[in-house]
């Protein structure tokens, strides 16, 4: 049907209105009902506004009532019906303040669409009729049109179809809500809810259904056996139904014809006329024109809008807001002319009389407006990113951004709107600096000397006390200029300075002294050798060496001279030599008295020889000569003296004194007339020994005080600038030269406290030294960095605040120069400050999309393909409308505005477009469906929803192929997935990339058709990638226990190693920190000479029962020996013996010989001379005794030999002696650190040939080796640290091929050390690509110009474009190409593509001309 929009709408407007054509005035209302008479009606003034007594709240509001004559004059109310006399007053309610946010519009749903039917303009009511109801009145409440519609004239009424048109009332009131438990609402005056909202249209424009009649296609040709010569047989032709019939429409015809062949004379003869009547006229059809908007526009089903212009006037909805964009649904138009053999335009029936196929091509069509989009100015220009040339003249780029805003989005064929974001990047080398001119590394100061450690269970980071470590730094990139901090990437191109470093701290290194020397004797202060008296008090002086000076740090050295008073003090005295050989008289020849000699001399306390008359005055000269005796044969002999016990005491006093001893025994007891023996207790003698004091005097020197800086007036007069930070005193000076003091104390045997003059002999130390104070050094900082961005701190659209994050600004500055010796301290490196409250809203953009419009064709078009069209908006927290760039910018894609319909001719349907054919799921089987909705009231109507009629589904069968996946080459090493990590620490920080933890393999594979073309993964369930769970192990670093203790030294004395070990505990996995040694040795050393056999004196022999009545003969005799240790100056301990050597402990039990009287008697025998050396064959050696008493003349028995000579034999008789070392020991650390500086010992000791270790006097020719110990190093872990993974590179992926590999690197930053966690093995890591086919686009041949039935004109050719794999398959002689695809594989790789849809296979459509 054909509607007259404009004319419609003017008698929609006609009826609203009052009296026909009449205006009303604004205190006269429509008449409400005529009366009984129909000469007299009531008539009304509009209400007065609502009057309460509080001036809000409940009300009441009245108006004039009166009695009109039908001209509208007035006249006396008794001549209208009292009974029919509209209200005077009625309630009303005002809100008050505290209602304001309890007002709202309640809408009540839309009513049934019904026709619009003026039955009484007299009456002024609105009616409405449905064909199945009776007429009823629209509801009261509705407003009057003009509010919803803009009338430029008064329409004139033409309106041959408006029973298909109609109106949609509902309910609006204004409602006070209520928000208590019962939630009752209470419906209030309009005027109420103006202020909180524009009042909902209560009223709208619909279309009521029209019958659709049946729409078929054109009848195809011709077909069946029929002969050349048109034989009598049959053919038959067929046509499809287009839309099915719904609502009442026609209904469809027949859609098969059949019929006899002709005979050949008579199909020519027709052929010949027809062909000669078409050929007399043609159908021309022009190239359509532009689209532009119509002077009305119809929806198919229900009017929603008009746009347009028409003589009468315009009519449209209210004007859209600003950024809102929709576009216009217009038509375009062509000339259809029938033109005869002149071209001359004739009767357009004469060409549909001689056509073929009498239809009209389409002369106006539905298309939407094309409007270009227009974009705002640009904006100035802003960087983004600094730019410099890096230390390899590569070149960062500098870029700077602009961008524009979106003043109008295209529309229809309109152009597309160009890039609103454009960037610059300078490259020039001349406009860009040095990026080591512009920034540079600014490192942290070095950390204290640590330990670190990977184990993540214990601290990572050990501070050191005193030994080795690594020391940590940061690095910041600051500017150059200011040293102002950025981003760490503008210095990724300048060599980055080294974050760890090897270090020591100097371990306290206590003092180390020897032992003390033996007392001095008393001496006084002065001796002169002419002095009268000798003083009567003296003293004694001791003193020792020290071995190792102490470190700063360390222990100073005790005292090294200490004094001890002493009474008569020697500053001479006499010098005895020891007593030579017993001399016989000359008379006497072998035995009997003789006399012996020594020598006495006269020496001073330095060993001067002095006259005997010094000495003689403080002491007599003792002897110089002594009466002997020469045993004779029967003389008693003795033994000689043993040697003195050890003192019993190292020092002597009052209560205790220090006592040795000594005995000798009897060898031969005296014969008759011989000289006797001894009294027994002359054979013992016990002496006084360490007869000096049991302590001694020194000095003990406190610590130094602090260096004290001399003011102006000292005489140290230096005094140096101040620094400007400083405030001081009157000539108080910061630093320079200065005094240092200390306290120094006699103390008594270095514990007590004791007067001075008790160390009186001693040089005191000094108390004061000069010094010089450092001067302060103040520290120094950079400049701040920029405060950091508030994180996301803004206010919903409900008012409450929305955090992301802690609303926090950070920014910090790092430290140039650390302050020394009292300089100003450091500042704060930090500052933090909460960001400012914010009232804005978060901002969030986001694509508005009304509702589609009906389907729409212009008002000249009955039915066919429409368009429907919907308004979009870019939209700013759902609320308010921003400028389209806003969206856009975020790469978020324009929703569509307009889209096809169909709008069916012979039924009142009405269709959307047909969807895209969807894509085959499944390698075999399955379906492909597209789908069509209806719109509008035709989802309602039963004829619409005949799916046999008017199918809303269609479905084709999909391909059912075989197809088989393989995996392709081997998996990947594992990958690690970025958020699931294990915690590892790396040289005490945490990794900044993952070198272990939970991860994916991956692994190709080919999805494949029987011919081994590879097709699309989906058909093979996967995705060109086969992938599973791995894990990559983390290090484990080894752990070991503690130390045992030190064993026992391998040496009783002298040299020897001690050893402890550990175990390991968890051994080194994965490329963790390895072992360290399980054994350490170290060297153990007691000097032999400490550990010595003691050895009493033989006791006597104990003769055999035999021979015990005659004094003499063999027996037996003992004596103690035992191993005793005897360190300087202290008493002597008796030990095991297995610390005194062995192999030359002295006999204590032997068999003794008592010679008888008149026997010889020979002394023991000497030592053994020393054999020559070398060692050589033939030589001897000897050793001698000597006669103590002669044989009697007339014995039995001579003396034995006195000479006793043995072979020097190697390694038995004869020896070499030479220096030996042991082995190194392990390499101890020096201070409480496992690593760093450490020292290793060895012993040397002299050894004899035979390898047993001897006194080192034996060596003394020798040079003795050196060193005894050398510095070592222990490695302090160093562990290795690599870089971030680099993005993929998927550069090498490419379709149609297996064995591509996507790769990323990284690189090594800190290079491990040689007990540090190693690196990877690997730096590279290579994923899989997906294997995938090529695509490509496959054009078909042009069609044939289409004219829609003309004869010639301008026309539209077509043609399919398909997406298709880059393979063939050969079937036979003829290659068939694969199945098309979806598009989008061939839009995801190509340029130049063709126009974008989605769907399996489009057409390419041109313009022709035929």
């Amino acid at each position: 049907m054909t509607l007259q929009h404009n004319s419609f709408l003017a008698l929609l407007f006609c009826v609203f209105v009052i009296g026909g054509g009449g205006a009303t005035s604004h205190n006269a209302a429509p008449p409400v009902k005529l009366s009984s008479s129909k000469t007299f009606a009531w008539r009304t003034e509009n209400w007065s506004t609502c009057s309460a007594p509080s001036g809000c709240g409940d009300g009441s509001r009245d108006r004039h009532v009166w009695c009109s004559e039908p001209e509208g004059k007035r006249t006396l109310d008794y001549l209208c019906d009292p009974a029919e006399k509209p209200e005077t007053t009625k309630a009303c309610f005002t809100a008050c303040r505290h209602h304001r946010d309890k007002l709202q519009w309640q809408v009540g749903p839309w009513g049934p669409c019904l026709p619009v039917f003026p039955s009484s303009t007299a009456s002024g009511q609105i009616r409405a009729f449905s064909p199945l109801t009776e007429v009823t009145p629209v509801a009261e409440s509705l407003a009057p049109i003009e509010e919803y519609l803009e009338v430029a004239a008064e329409p004139e009424l033409e309106d041959k179809d408006g029973e298909a048109l109609g109106v949609m009332q509902r309910a609006v009131a204004c409602v006070l809500v209520s928000h208590d438990l019962q939630s009752t609402h209470r419906t209030v005056d309009d005027d109420n809810c103006f202020t909180v909202a524009r009042k909902p249209d209560p009223v709208r424009l619909c279309g009521v259904q029209s019958p659709q009649d049946c729409i078929t296609s054109g009848w195809s040709d011709w077909q069946g056996n029929c002969s050349d010569g048109c034989g009598i047989l049959n053919e038959t032709r067929t046509r499809t139904v287009l839309v099915a019939p719904s609502n009442g429409g026609k209904p469809c015809p027949e859609l098969t014809e059949s019929r006899l062949c002709a005979a050949v004379s008579k199909c020519q003869i027709e052929l010949t006329e027809i062909k000669s009547r078409v050929s007399e006229y043609k159908l021309k059809v022009g190239e359509w024109r532009q689209c532009e908007a119509p002077a009305g526009v119809v929806t198919a089903d229900v009017l929603t809008r008009a746009i347009g212009s028409g003589k009468h006037g315009k009519i449209n909805f209210r004007e859209p807001e600003n950024f809102t964009y929709e576009p216009q649904v217009g038509s375009q138009s062509r000339e259809v002319t029938c033109r005869d053999l002149n071209a001359d335009i004739v009767d357009i029936q004469l060409c549909l009389e001689n056509h073929l196929n009498p239809v009209v091509p389409q002369k106006v069509r539905p298309c939407v407006v094309s409007q270009d989009c227009a974009v705002g100015p640009w904006s100035g220009w802003n960087k983004i990113s600094e730019g410099c040339i890096t230390s390899n003249n590569d070149v960062r780029p500098e870029i700077f951004k602009r961008k524009r805003s979106v003043v109008t989005i295209q529309q229809g064929h309109g152009q597309p709107c160009p890039h609103l974001v454009e960037q610059r990047v300078v490259v020039d080398p001349e406009l860009l600096g040095k990026c080591m001119d512009k920034y540079h590394w600014l490192p942290s100061r070095w950390s204290p000397c640590v330990v670190t450690r990977g184990d993540s269970s214990v601290s990572p980071i050990l501070p050191v006390a005193c030994g080795g470590g690594v020391q940590l730094r940061a690095l910041t990139c600051v500017e150059s200029q200011s040293d102002r901090p950025v981003a760490a990437e503008m210095c990724d191109s300048l060599n980055p300075l080294p974050t760890i470093q090897r270090c020591e701290v100097a371990c306290p290194r206590d003092c180390e002294v020897g032992q003390w020397s033996e007392w001095s004797l008393c001496k006084s202060q002065s001796c002169s050798e002419l002095a009268g008296e000798v003083p009567l008090q003296g003293f004694r002086e001791r003193e020792r060496l020290v071995k190792v000076s102490a470190s700063n740090m360390g222990v100073e050295c005790p005292a090294v001279r200490e004094v001890q008073p002493c009474a008569h003090p020697a500053c001479f005295s006499w010098k005895l030599s020891r007593w030579g050989p017993c001399e016989l008289d000359p008379g006497l020849v072998k035995c009997g008295e003789g006399r012996k000699s020594r020598s006495v001399v006269c020496e001073s306390i330095e060993g001067v020889v002095l006259d005997d008359y010094i000495c003689a005055k403080q002491e007599m000269k003792p002897p110089t000569e002594e009466i002997c005796l020469q045993p004779c044969p029967f003389d008693c002999v003795l033994s000689t003296w043993s040697e003195w016990s050890s003192c019993n005491h190292p020092c002597s006093s009052i209560r205790q004194g220090a006592l040795r001893q000594r005995n000798r025994t009897v060898v031969a007891p005296s014969g008759p007339g011989g000289h006797p023996c001894p009294d027994p207790d002359e054979m013992l003698q016990i002496e006084a020994c360490n007869l000096h004091s049991c302590h001694g005097y020194s000095w003990f020197a406190l610590p130094w005080q602090k260096c004290e800086i001399q003011n102006s007036s000292s005489s140290f007069n230096t005094v140096l600038q101040k620094s400007e930070p400083y405030e001081y005193g009157e000539g108080e000076a910061l630093c320079g030269r200065g005094v240092q003091k200390r306290d120094v104390w006699c103390m008594e045997a270095n514990e007590k406290r004791v007067k001075d003059s008790k160390c009186m002999n001693l040089m005191k130390p000094a108390e004061m030294r000069i010094c010089n104070a450092p001067c302060p050094q103040n520290c120094e900082v950079s400049s701040w960095t920029e405060w950091s961005h508030c994180p996301a701190d803004c206010l919903t659209e409900e008012g409450n605040r929305k955090k992301i994050a802690p609303a926090m600004q950070i920014r910090h500055r790092v430290v140039l120069r650390i302050p020394k010796s009292g300089g100003t301290p450091c500042p704060d490196l930090e500052e933090v400050r909460t960001c400012p409250e914010t009232t804005e809203v978060c901002k969030n953009y986001s694509w508005w999309t009304g509702e589609w419009s009906q389907c729409q064709l212009p008002s000249n078009v009955e039915c066919g393909q429409g368009f429907r069209t919907r308004a979009i908006a870019c939209l700013l927290n759902n609320k308010t409308r921003v400028d389209a760039s806003e969206c856009m910018q975020l790469g978020r894609q324009i929703p569509d505005m307009s889209e096809p319909c169909h709008m069916a001719c012979n039924s009142p349907c009405v269709f959307s477009k047909w969807s895209h054919w969807s894509v085959c799921q499944q390698a075999c089987g399955g379906n492909s469906v597209r789908r069509r909705a209806l719109l509008g009231l035709s989802a309602t109507r039963q004829v619409c929803r005949d799916t046999l009629q008017f199918p809303l589904i269609n479905t084709r069968a999909c391909p059912c192929s075989v197809y088989e996946s393989k995996p392709e080459g081997e998996w990947s090493v594992c990958i690690l997935d970025s958020n699931n990590l294990s915690e590892v620490s790396t040289n005490g920080h945490p990794l900044g990339t993952a070198l272990c933890g939970a991860g994916r393999r991956f692994r190709a594979r080919a999805c494949r058709d029987k011919a081994g073309n590879l097709v699309e993964p989906n058909h093979c369930g996967d995705t060109g990638l086969e992938e599973e769970p791995c894990f990559v192990p983390c290090s484990a670093d080894c752990i070991m226990g503690e130390w045992s203790t030190w064993g026992t030294c391998s040496a009783p004395c002298g040299p020897g190693m001690q050893k402890r070990q550990r175990e390991i505990l968890q051994p080194a996995l994965n490329n963790g920190r390895p072992c360290g040694p399980r054994l350490q040795t170290k060297i153990c050393n007691t000097i032999c000479e400490l550990f010595r056999w003691a050895v009493g004196g033989w006791e006597d022999c104990k003769l055999r029962s035999e021979d015990q009545f005659r004094g003499c003969g063999a027996g037996e005799q003992s004596r103690s020996v035992q191993c005793m240790y005897e360190p300087p100056h202290e008493t002597p301990v008796k030990v095991a013996s297995s610390k005194c050597d062995p192999e030359s402990r002295p006999a204590n039990h032997t068999i003794c010989h008592t010679i008888c009287p008149g026997e010889c008697v020979v002394s023991p025998w000497s030592d053994w001379s020393p054999c020559e050396l070398p060692c050589r064959q033939g030589a001897r050696r000897e050793r001698t005794r000597a006669v103590l008493r002669a044989p009697a003349l007339h014995a039995t028995r001579t003396c034995p030999p006195l000479i006793e000579s043995q072979e020097c034999i190697l390694n038995i008789t004869c020896f070499t002696y030479e220096w030996t070392s042991t082995e190194w020991s392990s390499c101890l650390p020096l201070g409480g650190s496992p690593c760093g500086e450490g020292i290793q010992h060895r012993g040397v000791v002299c050894s004899r040939s035979d390898g047993r270790p001897v006194n080192d006097r034996l060596c003394s020719a020798h040079q003795k080796p050196t060193p005894s110990e050398k510095y070592c190093y222990i490695d302090c872990p160093v562990d290795c640290e690599v870089g971030e993974w680099s993005k993929w590179n998927a550069s090498q992926c490419a379709c149609g091929g297996t064995g591509s590999k996507m790769r990323r690197t990284r690189f090594i930053q800190t290079n491990p050390s040689e007990t540090g966690r190693p690196c990877p093995k690997k730096l590279k890591q290579f994923k899989p690509c997906p294997v995938v086919p090529c695509f490509t686009w496959v054009r078909d041949e042009w069609s044939k110009c289409d004219l829609h039935g003309a004869d010639c004109g301008h026309g539209v050719v077509r043609r399919n474009v398909t997406c298709r794999r880059e393979f063939t398959v050969s079937q036979g002689d003829e290659k068939l190409l694969p199945m098309a695809i979806s598009d989008e594989m061939c839009y995801a790789g190509y340029k130049n593509l063709p126009p974008l849809f989605s769907d399996r296979s489009f057409l390419e459509v041109k313009n022709g001309f035929f």
